[in-house]
This record gives C-alpha cells, sequence and structure tokens, in this order.
C-alpha cells in the first residue's frame, strides 16, 4: 500500500506487479500507478521501462493527469493505447464533468464555471493542445457508460478515434434511482 514504501526507487526500477494473470494468448499486468505519481521524472521514466519490460500488445489507459504522463507523452507510447474513460475529462478543455455545457462539441472557450473566462481562457488552452496532440497519434475510446458515450461520439476532439460503450455491470435491481 502507499503508506507502507520507502522510497521511489524501491518500486521505479524494481518493478513489481501488483496482478498478474497469464493464458496460453493473453498476459495482462497491472501496473500500480501509486508508485510512480509523485515524481513526474520518476514516474516517466518506471512506465517506459515497464513498456519495455512487459511489451504489451496494447496500453490500457484509466487516468494519466496531475503531472503522471502529459498529453505530449502520450504521443511517445509506441504501443496502440486505448482509454478507459470513467469521466469527460479526455474530450474537454478540462472539465470532469460538463454539466450540460456541449462546447467539447466544437471548441471550449469562455468558459462559464471560469472566473477569467474570454476566447484564451485555460479551457481553450487545454483544448487546443489536446486537439494539436490528438491528431497526431490515433488511439481508442472506451466508455462506461451510455452517457459518457454520448458525449464521445459528439466531441470533435475524438471524432477520427474509434469507440467503445462497455457499461460498468450494475445490478439495476438492488441499485434504481430514488424516486420519490
Amino acid at each position: 500500500s502507499p503508506n507502507n514504501f520507502k522510497s521511489f526507487n524501491d518500486y521505479t526500477y524494481d518493478l513489481k506487479y501488483d496482478d498478474e494473470f497469464q493464458t496460453d494468448n493473453l498476459h495482462i499486468v497491472r501496473l500500480p500507478i501509486w508508485k510512480y505519481i509523485s515524481n513526474r521524472a520518476i514516474y516517466k521514466r518506471g512506465f517506459r521501462k515497464a513498456i519495455k519490460e512487459i511489451n504489451p500488445d496494447i496500453i490500457n489507459i484509466h487516468w494519466f493527469q496531475n503531472g503522471c504522463l502529459s498529453i505530449e507523452d502520450l504521443q511517445k507510447i509506441n504501443k496502440p493505447i486505448i482509454f478507459t474513460l470513467h469521466d469527460n475529462w479526455l474530450y474537454t478543455g478540462g472539465c470532469h464533468i460538463t454539466w450540460g455545457c456541449e462546447k467539447f462539441q466544437t471548441n471550449c472557450k469562455k468558459c462559464q464555471y471560469l472566473k477569467n473566462n474570454g476566447n484564451h481562457d485555460i479551457s481553450a488552452k487545454v483544448f487546443n493542445r489536446k486537439k494539436k496532440v490528438f491528431s497526431k497519434f490515433n488511439f481508442g475510446v472506451t466508455a462506461l457508460s451510455n452517457y459518457v458515450y454520448k458525449d464521445v461520439c459528439n466531441s470533435v476532439l475524438l471524432q477520427n478515434k474509434k469507440k467503445f460503450c462497455i457499461p460498468n455491470c450494475i445490478n439495476t435491481n438492488i441499485f434504481k434511482f430514488k424516486t420519490d
């Protein structure tokens, strides 16, 4: 667990995987991200080493923000990538939840949720950065809900990407919307 580590070198260079599953045709390894996230340079070095050592056929990314990898770092990964989306961040100017805003369908700017919300606000800068990088490499996107999948299909940033919807399984006989 994160509370038991002594230094990043214990984990970054001596790659011990938390979960590993092998069949005749499939080898799955889960790299525990908490071992890499505090220092971006160490994370990138460890992540690249893991990719080289494991030599995966495909990389499935669930989360990469907050200094782990930059948007630009993604295009340096020389393997097919698929993003599993748990929120809206990948295709917006930075929002994890769109709250009904549809600017991601054309171009994020003048964000109503930002104090400084002009044509060149942070949402416009992030959106344009993503647009530039995403146009240079191919990746796929898996949405975990119909709500996110609908937005993915309408996103200008993801218009030429392969898209899938594989909803999280929830027993709707037990978990229901409260209607009172």
